[in-house]
C-alpha cells in the first residue's frame, strides 16, 4: 500500500479497535463503558493528528504550495506526526518552536531534523505577542506557503472525524482528551442530537471552557505534569487491561472518566466510549524532559 492510500485508508472506523473496559477489575461500579484505539489507525500519523490533519493535507495535496509552516513545542506529539508530511506530500515542513533552541535535543526535534525539517527557535513570549508577524516573516523566507495552526485545529480540522464518529452512533456518550480542542470540535461536528460529547482537558487554558462541555478538574496542573498519583493510574491502567496509555492527554481523561464512575456520575445504562488519541511517543518526550 503507497504512503497517500496508507493515509486515506487509516480515516476508517475499526470495530477491532473498540475494546471493552470492565472497571470492576479496579473495584468500581460495573459501567458499560468501551476505549477506542485510534492511535492504531497508522504506523506514523496516529491517531487523532491524522485526522486533524487530513482536510489541510487534502487540499495541499492539489495545490502549488512548496511549503508548510506549523508551530509547537519541543514535545509535541503533534509536530513528531508532521514530520512525515515532507514524504507525504513532497513538500518542505518549516516548523516555528516555541522557546528557545536547546543544548541537546529531544524525541520529537531528532525526529524533525532527521525527516528535513527547518526548525526556527522564538522565545515563547515573542509567539504570545507577535505571532501573526512572525508567520508573515516565515512567508516571506518561505515563499509559496501554507500555514496550519499548532495542534493542526483549523477550518478544515473537522473533516477527518467524519468515519470515526459514524463508527460510534451505538454510544450514548463520547469521552474525548482536550488540548487546542481540534479533537473535540471535529468530534462535535458529527455527533447526533441524542449523544453526549465530553472533553477532557490535559491543561489549564479555561479560555475553551465556553467552547464545550469542557472538565478541567484532572489536568494535574497543566501539560507536562505527570504526578504520581497519575503515574500509578498509568501503570496500574496498563497492567489490568494491556492498554498503553499516554502521560499527556489520555491518562488524564482515562483517570477522570474512573473517578467520576466511581462517583456515580454515569448510569448504568448509558454506553460509553472514549477516544484513545495517541501521543505515546510523549512517553519518551517526557522523560527527556526530565532527565
Amino acid at each position: 500500500m503507497s504512503p497517500w492510500s496508507q493515509f486515506i485508508s487509516s480515516l476508517e472506523f475499526d470495530a477491532s479497535r473498540l475494546i471493552a473496559i470492565d472497571v470492576t477489575k479496579l473495584s468500581l461500579p460495573k459501567t458499560n463503558l468501551f476505549i477506542y484505539l485510534d492511535y492504531l489507525n497508522h504506523s506514523e500519523f496516529s491517531g487523532n493528528k491524522i485526522r486533524k490533519l487530513y482536510g489541510s493535507v487534502l487540499r495541499i495535496n492539489d495545490s502549488d504550495y512548496k511549503n508548510i509552516i506549523t508551530i509547537g513545542g519541543n514535545y509535541s506529539n503533534y509536530l513528531y506526526a508532521c514530520g512525515f508530511l515532507p514524504e507525504l506530500l513532497d513538500k518542505n515542513l518549516v516548523v516555528i518552536i516555541k522557546g528557545h533552541e536547546p543544548n541537546k535535543y529531544g524525541y520529537t526535534l531528532k525526529h524533525l531534523k532527521e525527516k528535513g525539517a527547518l526548525l526556527h527557535f522564538y522565545p515563547r513570549e515573542k509567539l504570545r505577542n507577535a505571532l501573526d508577524s512572525t508567520i508573515k516573516d516565515m512567508k516571506e523566507l518561505y515563499p509559496q506557503s501554507i500555514f496550519i495552526p499548532e495542534g493542526g485545529s483549523n477550518e478544515y480540522a473537522h473533516e477527518g472525524f467524519e468515519l470515526l464518529v459514524r463508527g460510534l452512533e451505538d454510544f450514548d456518550i463520547i469521552c474525548s482528551p482536550v488540548g487546542t480542542l481540534g479533537t473535540y470540535k471535529g468530534i462535535e461536528t458529527y455527533t447526533s442530537p441524542n449523544q453526549r460529547l465530553m472533553g477532557y482537558a490535559a491543561h489549564l487554558d479555561y479560555s475553551l471552557a465556553d467552547q464545550g462541555n469542557i472538565n478541567y478538574d484532572y489536568a494535574f496542573g497543566g501539560f507536562a505534569k505527570l504526578p504520581a498519583e497519575l503515574l500509578k493510574f498509568c501503570i496500574e491502567f496498563e497492567r489490568t487491561y494491556q492498554i498503553k496509555l499516554d502521560p499527556i492527554y489520555t491518562s488524564k481523561m482515562m483517570f477522570g472518566i474512573f473517578k467520576e464512575i466511581e462517583n456515580g456520575k454515569f448510569s448504568k445504562n448509558e454506553k460509553i466510549v472514549a477516544i484513545h488519541t495517541g501521543g505515546l511517543q510523549g512517553w519518551k518526550g517526557f522523560i527527556t524532559n526530565n532527565e
